[in-house]
């Protein structure tokens, strides 16, 4: 703690001294230097009777800013010393309440006059800012409307009383004259280079080649003279002045939007009729620090790096999770980004990021492993709601966060395509798998694993009674899911087997139902086969209320037409003729 202390102290007093050392403090120092015991502040002011008004604060202030003069809680004396990290931390509220009462005009000349060099206002106000807490606005206005002060360049000041400043002049195009002149770069040549290197369209050596009647050989080596004159030291240092404007624009507005007039008219007060994504192609050739974003912003690149590496590093560090989530201000505060337009600019890369998503109404960002897509928002929403629910609720909240049209049967089918992400928990109901929740089992599913256990046919009330322990659905709606699933076949009268079963013929006659009297309980089919002569002998048990009916029902499974004379056989063999109803298709007995 008193490390740190220190080092704020120490450069807080490193301030003071270029900001108040005035000549009331060279008669402090000497005073003190030479005096023979330790002094109060009292004893002090007496000494320097000679002084006609002494301000007692800022003695106060000079008695604590150096080094040299220590206090051992009554007096002051004079000690090559250095000061404890205590001592000064003793004093330093008494200087910084004393300092916030200084005029900041006088703060600010006294600084650019100890520099002795011009200083950009966000300098100013860091160093102000170690001991008094200062007003971008209120320090704009003071340099922009004294005198005392002169403007240079974009928000850097000196005093008007300095004369020579040329390096602070901005005129782009009278600065590129110069340049070709002492370069010796022919007009032809310039623009050649400048429509190859520099032009926001990109173009072939042979397209401009064609343009100038070249060869692309020889325009190669025209604009690999005249970039590596750019690149030399003397070159750098004549327009590295232009890089420290846009830098500065850019740390003053966050990032430089094209698409803002404010920030045009800045732009162009300085390059002139400059294309602005040139000029920065020209400053990018010489020293490779800005970049232009989708033609619309631009950005110093090594933060946009570190943009890009912070978007790789949370899509790494979610590890197993589908997707992960980040609250949109914890992002800004991770990567320093404050004004609204740089917030604007970072939002601008991630929806460009097809990992990413924004949702502006939670003020978040979510995102995937490499695609962020329909499953990735379902998958999103059930997090949000962290239990199962019915995929109705999931609808609406899909709608809500994208505002695409759908409907329930498109997201019920979203849902079931990956079973590798949600499970389905009851009818209707789904949860993310990584939950852990039980898989409901279809109703039928049910019903094919109990056809495929008994290997017969069944009537539907039966399967009705041997599942409803699993399952919460009603009779009848077993009854039309059974009709409807392509696994199992109608056989009639209320009976149900498997297709497969039916097709290899070796279905057989099942009941639960031992009752005799019984009367749902007509007959049923044993199977199919062709016997020796190439006939299909259709095997079917027949009960006393089929004989009495004196007519037979042909499963339409068997997909057969029945244009021969059929023959009837009961248990005991006895054989029965049979006529058949084309309007029907029924066999009279």
């Amino acid at each position: 703690m008193y490390d740190e202390l220190s080092v704020y102290v120490h450069r807080s007093l490193e301030y003071l001294k270029i900001l108040n050392e005035m000549d009331l403090e060279s008669v402090v120092y000497k005073l003190l230097k030479n005096a023979e015991t330790p002094m109060n502040i009292e004893e002090i002011a007496d000494e320097l009777f000679f002084i006609n008004e002494i301000d007692m604060g800022k003695l106060g202030l000079i008695l604590n800013c150096y080094d040299c003069i220590h206090f051992d809680g009554e007096k002051y004396y004079y000690s090559e010393k250095e000061k404890s990290a205590e001592n000064d931390i003793a004093n330093i509220m008494y200087k910084i309440k004393y300092v916030d009462k200084l005029d900041l005009f006088e703060l600010v000349f006294n600084l650019l006059y100890k520099a002795g060099k011009p200083l950009r206002v966000f300098q100013i106000i860091d160093i102000l800012g170690v001991i008094v807490h200062v007003d971008e606005q209120e320090l704009e206005e003071i340099l922009s409307s004294n005198d005392e002060f002169k403007r240079v360049g974009y928000k850097i000041y000196v005093l008007s009383s300095w004369e020579d400043y040329e390096d602070f002049c901005y005129d782009l195009n009278e600065d590129i004259l110069k340049f070709k002149k002492k370069s010796k770069i022919s007009s032809r040549n310039w623009e050649l280079f400048k429509r190859y290197e520099l032009g926001k369209k990109q173009v072939t050596l042979q397209e401009v080649g064609d343009i100038y009647g070249l060869t692309r050989e020889r325009v190669r080596q025209i604009v690999k003279k005249v970039s590596k004159k750019f690149k030399h030291h003397n070159c750098k240092k004549q327009f590295r002045k232009y890089i420290f404007f846009v830098q500065d624009l850019i740390c003053d507005y966050g990032v430089l939007c094209l698409k803002y007039k404010k920030d045009l008219r800045e732009i162009e007060k300085i390059f002139g009729d400059w294309d602005i994504i040139e000029a920065i192609n020209l400053l990018n050739l010489i020293e490779d620090k800005l970049i232009v974003v989708d033609n619309v912003y631009v950005y110093t690149k090594d933060k946009y790096e570190h943009i890009l590496n912070y978007l790789d590093y949370i899509v790494d560090k979610k590890r197993k999770k589908f997707v992960g989530t980040e609250n949109l201000d914890n992002m800004y505060t991770q990567l320093n980004i404050e004004k609204w337009r740089e917030k604007e600019f970072f939002k601008s890369i991630i929806q460009k990021d097809k990992r990413f998503y924004i949702n502006e109404s939670e003020n978040s960002c979510y995102f995937a492993e490499e695609h962020f897509d329909r499953y990735t928002i379902l998958y999103m929403i059930f997090q949000k709601i962290g239990e199962p629910v019915h995929y109705s609720v999931v609808m609406e909240e899909y709608i809500r966060i994208t505002g695409e049209k759908t409907n329930l049967r498109l997201i019920l089918s979203y849902l079931d395509r990956r079973k590798d992400l949600f499970v389905r928990t009851f009818t209707g109901i789904y949860g993310l798998r990584e939950w852990g929740v039980d898989e409901h089992i279809f109703v039928v599913d049910l019903v094919v694993e109990l056809l495929e256990k008994k290997q017969s046919a069944m009537h539907y009330h039966d399967i009705y009674e041997c599942i409803k322990e699993k399952t919460l659905a009603k009779e009848t709606t077993v009854y039309t899911l059974m009709q409807l699933d392509e696994r199992i076949a109608t056989l009639g009268h209320g009976f149900y087997g498997l297709v497969s079963q039916v097709q290899n013929g070796n279905i057989k006659y099942y009941s639960n139902i031992v009752d005799a009297n019984n009367n749902r309980r007509l007959g049923y089919l044993l199977g199919k086969n062709i016997n020796e002569y190439g006939n299909t002998v259709i095997a079917y048990r027949l009960v006393d209320t089929i004989i009495n009916s004196y007519s037979i029902k042909i499963p339409k499974i068997f997909n057969i037409y029945l244009n021969n004379e059929v023959c009837v056989f009961d248990k005991d063999h006895n054989k029965y003729s049979c006529s058949f109803n084309i309007s029907q298709m029924i066999y009279t007995v």
